[in-house]
Formats: structure tokens, sequence, C-alpha cells
């Protein structure tokens, strides 16, 4: 008889696995539709980077988490997210600024690559890159402090000596420091001018020499001092220019710049799709959040105590769901948890919650193409849609109005204003009596019989309505207040 019972124990629990597994709730995927590429990045809700990539975050995917029985949906906002090459992505413009750069090639990084060339500008109408010309723009010049009104410049000391003299006689000249006799170093900034007469033995001092220094903003005039009056004409790049331009696209780092600079690239392309995905590195899982309530349920009963009161059972199941995210679905876990309250007190609690992964992760839903209609076109066909009455709408108003002037409250306002007068008499007030004033006497007649005119029978509905109208606001403005 043991020997059964070891063997039927371990049969039970094995049997209450089996029907209790099958129970358990499992996670559930959600497949959701993640646009391209191209369309993440031209819809981008923010960029950064990471080493050599470009994380784009796309637009905010509206999905939902499906309801559960009559239930509603539970909101999940959800973006899609690729990882670019940065290197690719600034090889990609690199050709597009060689081939003429267009302004649609305008972006904030690119014009800035160029702008680090001085002088560097475009044609705006070949698109063509040009710069302004090497140019000297600061020269150093000799000049004699004792002669004026005739420019002797010279970048020499020596040639400035010489041309600043007036002798005719054929001289040998010297530039010394000032006041010595000792040769220039190169760092004075003044010299004494010395010239010998052809058979004389000594030096004859001319005067002092200054240095100093002119800057022509546009340049000289060829290897005079004469500044140009204009900057020179623009010239095309050079093989040189565009390298160093190309290595300082290769140092931008601001990922709004490479942003603009990946869609400015793809948009110059034949296939603007193809050329987005030859640049991302990865579709990115997509970006959520962890967790999202699922709203409350309460639940309320009541019962008989044992000392005849009624007694109340209440409990409230509130509901959260834990997400998890792929490139192109999430998956969510749903726990709920139940209080279970007695006549406003806390009997107990009670957790429930999804386990387990995915099977696997269904590939998203492919919207089917419309297929024109071939045979039975016209729809099914609809009998007996519409049964006729004997009421009419004539009848119904005229009803409606009947039982709207029988109340109680508009037959009394009405029965206000009809005035009884025995026989064919009419309401007639008079007045007959004297004025005086200053000793002067005015006779006064007066007689109100204006009941009986037929103007005012004539209005009398419209008067009605004016008094019923007025008392009305009356009515209601006490009412209120």
């Amino acid at each position: 008889m043991d020997s059964i019972r070891c063997i039927l124990r371990p049969g039970l629990w094995l049997y209450c696995l089996l029907c209790v597994l099958p129970v358990a709730n499992a996670s559930t995927t959600v497949p959701v539709q993640v646009p391209s590429a191209h369309e993440t990045v031209k819809n981008s809700s923010g960029v950064s980077t990471s080493g050599d990539k470009l994380k784009v975050n796309g637009p905010l995917q509206g999905e939902y988490i499906p309801r559960e029985g009559t239930g509603t949906r539970v909101s999940v906002k959800v973006k899609p997210s690729v990882d670019f090459s940065i290197p690719r992505t600034i090889n990609a413009i690199k050709p597009l600024v060689r081939g003429g750069f267009i302004p649609a090639l305008a972006t904030a990084g690119v014009t800035w690559a160029i702008h680090q060339l001085p002088g560097a500008n475009f044609d705006p109408v070949t698109g063509d890159l040009l710069k302004t010309p090497s140019a000297t723009t600061t020269k150093e010049y000799w000049y004699p402090n004792y002669r004026s009104g005739q420019q002797f410049w010279s970048s020499s000391a020596l040639t400035t000596c010489i041309l600043s003299t007036s002798s005719t006689t054929p001289s040998q000249y010297a530039v010394y420091k000032s006041g010595t006799y000792s040769p220039l170093t190169g760092s004075e900034t003044t010299a004494g001018c010395h010239r010998k007469p052809q058979g004389a033995d000594n030096f004859i001092y001319e005067g002092e020499l200054s240095r100093s220094t002119k800057n022509c903003p546009n340049g000289f005039q060829g290897d005079t001092y004469n500044c140009n009056s204009s900057s020179p004409e623009l010239v095309p790049f050079t093989e040189s220019d565009y390298q160093f331009v190309e290595s300082q696209l290769d140092t931008i780092v601001d990922p709004e710049w490479l942003r603009e600079i990946l869609l400015t690239s793809c948009s110059q392309a034949p296939n603007p799709e193809t050329c987005a995905d030859d640049l991302k590195e990865y579709q990115n899982d997509l970006i959520g959040p962890a967790t999202v309530p699922g709203g409350t349920t309460t639940t309320t009963s009541t019962y008989v105590k044992p000392d005849g009161t009624v007694g109340t059972k209440e409990s409230v199941t509130t509901n959260n769901y834990r997400i998890s995210y792929g490139p192109t679905s999430f998956t969510f876990n749903k726990s709920s948890t139940t209080t279970y309250k007695e006549n406003g007190e806390v009997t107990g609690t009670e957790t429930t919650e999804e386990e387990g992964p995915p099977d696997s992760e269904p590939e998203p839903a492919e919207q089917e193409e419309p297929v024109p209609c071939t045979a039975n076109c016209d729809g099914p066909a609809y009998d007996d849609l519409y049964q006729p009455t004997d009421m009419t709408k004539e009848a119904e108003l005229d009803s409606y109005s009947s039982r709207i002037a029988s109340i109680p409250i508009l037959v009394a306002l009405g029965d206000y204003f009809s005035v009884s007068v025995p026989g064919t008499s009419c309401p007639v007030w008079s007045y007959s009596g004297t004025l005086d004033i200053f000793g002067e006497s005015m006779p006064i007649n007066l007689q109100f019989d204006h009941h009986c005119l037929p103007w005012f029978v004539d209005l009398k509905p419209y008067i009605q309505i004016i008094v019923i109208f007025m008392f009305t606001m009356l009515a209601v403005r006490v009412g209120l207040l």
C-alpha cells in the first residue's frame, strides 16, 4: 500500500503542474510600423553623437496595448532610433562640394567649413567656389627724415640713403647706426645716412633715416608702395583649397550640423531612401517608457451581517504594464495588484504578473493594396427599410400647441388681458376743470377713451406679449438673485 502511495503522490504533483502551466499568462508582443531611415532623419525629434555614430530619434509613433474585454486601449508613445556613420555621412557631402557649391548645399556645417579658408566665397549663379588671391598687405620701408615733399622710399636703408641725397658728385655711401659708425644689425628703427665724395678722405653725415610699416588692405600695386583701390578679382579654388575644406568637414561634431549634412547629401541623390540606408550603421531598438499604467477597476458588493445590518465588500484592481523594446516591436507584461476591503478596512492584497518572453518577434503586418471590385459591386439589397405611418408633422405640431396652450399659467395670463364690459360701453375716464396762471384762467377738459379705439384693439396682442416678457424677465431675475 505504501508503494502505491509513493507512486501516486508524484503523479498528482505532475498532473497539477500540467494543469497550472497552460493557464499562466505570457508576455505579448506588438509589431510597430517603423518609418524608413530617410523618413526618420527627415522628421527627427532629437539627435546626438556617440563616438563616430550619429544617433537620430524619429517622430513619435502612436501605438497601443490592445484592449482586454470591454476595457480601453492603453497608449504607448514609442520612437524609432537609427545610428548613422559620421565618417560616411561627411564623405557623402564632399563630392557635392567639389562639384559646385550650389545654394542647396549651404548647410550650417558646410558653410562653416568653407569660411575657414580666408577670403572664400561662392558664385551664386554657377555655384563655383572662389577665393581672394593671396596678396601682400603689409610692407616695411625706410624714409629720410631730412627730406620732405618727395617719397624716397625703399625696403633697403642704403638704397633710401642713396636716393635721398641731392649731390650729383660721384660718391660712396654707407649706413650706420645713429650717432655711430657701427654697421646695422637689422633690428634698428633708425639709421644714419653717410656720403663720402669721390677723392675725399672722410664721410659726410647726410641725415637720419627711419623705418616704418605701411598697410594696404587690398594689397599693393605690384612692387610699389601704392595701395590697390579695390579688392582683386576672385580666383577659383585649387586642389589644396578643396583639401583644406574637406579637412575642416572632418572635424564637425555638432549633431544638428551632421543631421543637415546627411539630409542634404541624400536629397541630391537619385534615391534618398537608398542613400540613407547606405549611411545607416544599424537600426536601434525602439525608444519608449519602461512602464505605463493600465488603469484601475473597482468592484463593490453588499451583504447582510449576522446582526442584520448591511455590510460592503470592495475590490480595487490596479493594472500596470512593463515594456521592453526591439527594433520593430515592443513586448509588454501585465501586472495586477488587487486590494480587498470589507466595510472600509483592508482585508488582503493579491498580485499577479505575466512572465516569459515571446516565442518569436512577429514581422510588422504589411498593408494590403486595395483590390478593384469585379463582381457584386452594388452591395447587398436592403428591403423594408421604411414602414409608413398615419402620423403627420402637422397633426403632431397642433397637438403639441394645444397641450402648451392648456397649461394653467398660460390660461391665467390669457384671461388676465380679457376685460368684460357689460353692454356696449367702454371704460372711459374724463376730467373737466380750470387752471389759473397769473390771473388768467384756462379751461381743461380731458377724456381717455383709447381703449375703445380700433388701433388700440389691433395692438392688444403685441402689448400682451411685451407685458408678459417684462414680467417673465423680472420673475427670472428674482428667482436667480
